[in-house]
């Protein structure tokens, strides 16, 4: 059974969820098509979203609860994102790759609010080992966006409010994440996705995880990943947290578990700038002890560029 909740106020869904499980004499044959995004835009303004939620329970491999158990924006998700969980006996097998395309797609969202949003991805076995077969991941306890056709996403004069992510049970067989407690984008491999926030408010919000070594704890308030440019202008990030995330640490010379960003996290993106933000954390958490207020992540193989400005 996958187990996956999307959008507890509005969900757009461009995509294919496939399941396939089979005994020690079964066959797999599983053939699963291309989704397309194309010249398309979604536009939200002056709205009010409150105590919109997600929630995505696993009950352990005996109850049937395969796959994914993962959560996708408490109030708003927008998703081209093909996922396919294939079980051998039981057991996760290689994940199959979906094809996705698209381009020219761009998301806006302005003068709206957000609060006590949430997604929450949970076992119902308190006493239960935090870890089931498939993947369990969380993304935009308000807000989540992501897509391979991402050309552009805006979010102007918003105000997010006491919103969360939260996955409390760790996965086999792939790695986990629990990012962005109010707002998670995911260009998802687009090479030319332009994400920018101007203008917003992020005020006591939160990413929590499992205190487990698979599962990445980013971004309390703001996620967002593998973007060609990230912007945050004349935004404000007051008492936001990351909390159950374990501390990076280095072993055998790799770097495991990079949490942090307990305002924002912007990772993968060729160039960041951050300009005239404020970072309060006087009232925040981070248990991950690698950044109070923002973490910046760039890959190997790109060189990034970085701008900073404080408020005037």
């Amino acid at each position: 059974m996958l187990m996956q909740a999307l959008g507890g106020g509005v969900a757009v869904v461009a995509g294919s969820f496939v399941f396939s499980s089979v005994g020690p004499r079964g066959k797999l044959n599983t053939s699963v098509g291309e989704s397309s995004v194309r010249s398309s835009q979604i536009f939200i303004t002056q709205n009010q979203f409150a105590m919109c939620a997600v929630t995505s329970t696993a009950e352990g491999a005996n109850s049937g609860s395969l796959g994914s158990s993962s959560v996708y924006g408490g109030a708003l998700a927008v998703v081209q994102s093909p996922q396919v969980a294939l079980f051998l006996n039981g057991l996760l097998s290689p994940e199959s790759t979906a094809a996705s395309s698209g381009d020219d797609f761009a998301v806006s969202i302005s003068d709206s609010n957000f609060s006590s949003c949430s997604a929450a991805a949970f076992s119902a076995l308190a006493y239960s080992c935090p870890s089931i077969p498939g993947s369990t991941s969380g993304g935009g306890g308000a807000v989540y966006v992501r897509s391979v056709a991402l050309s552009r996403f805006t979010a102007e004069r918003c105000i997010f409010k006491s919103s969360n992510v939260s996955v409390a049970c760790g996965a086999t067989g792939s790695m986990s994440n629990s990012s962005g407690g109010a707002l998670a984008v995911e260009a998802a491999g687009s090479s030319h996705a332009v994400v920018v926030l101007l203008k917003c408010s992020f005020i006591d919000c939160k990413a929590s995880g499992a205190g487990l070594d698979s599962l990445v704890v980013r971004g309390g308030a703001v996620s967002v990943a593998e973007a060609a440019v990230a912007s945050i202008e004349d935004s404000q990030f007051f008492n936001c947290s990351i909390t159950k995330a374990l501390k990076s640490y280095s072993r055998s010379n790799e770097l495991q578990s990079v949490n942090g960003g307990a305002g924002a996290s912007l990772s993968f993106a060729l160039n960041v700038s951050v300009l005239r933000c404020i970072f309060d954390a006087t009232g925040d958490v981070d248990e991950s002890g690698v950044s109070a207020g923002l973490l910046v992540l760039f890959s190997e193989s790109s060189a990034g560029l970085c701008w900073f400005s404080t408020p005037s």
